[in-house]
């Protein structure tokens, strides 16, 4: 889980359906998701420009993605078994 930089939104990881959810805090609702199959993602955070990124436990890749629109921007390989997550 993660607060946006904003504070106006947290990004919800679930490993059960392969989603992360945009979850907008001031109206309590989930507008949108990321989905990606066999993801299971992990640590999340974001970007100085708010782009969404994720580690996907489950494929070894991390996830860019448009917290505004669910939209996945890239996926990058990263290793078999990825835990940790560090943005420079």
């Amino acid at each position: 889980m993660l607060l946006s930089r904003d504070e106006s939104r947290m990004f919800v990881g679930d490993e059960f359906r392969d989603a992360v959810h945009v979850v907008d805090i001031e109206s309590e609702t989930v507008p949108r998701s990321v989905t990606r199959a066999g993801c299971h993602p992990g640590r999340l955070a974001e970007t100085s420009d708010q782009t969404l990124v994720f580690v996907c436990t489950g494929s070894g890749t991390l996830v860019y993605a448009d917290p505004d629109t669910g939209d996945v921007i890239d996926t990058v390989e990263v290793c078999a078994n990825p835990r940790g997550l560090l943005l420079d």
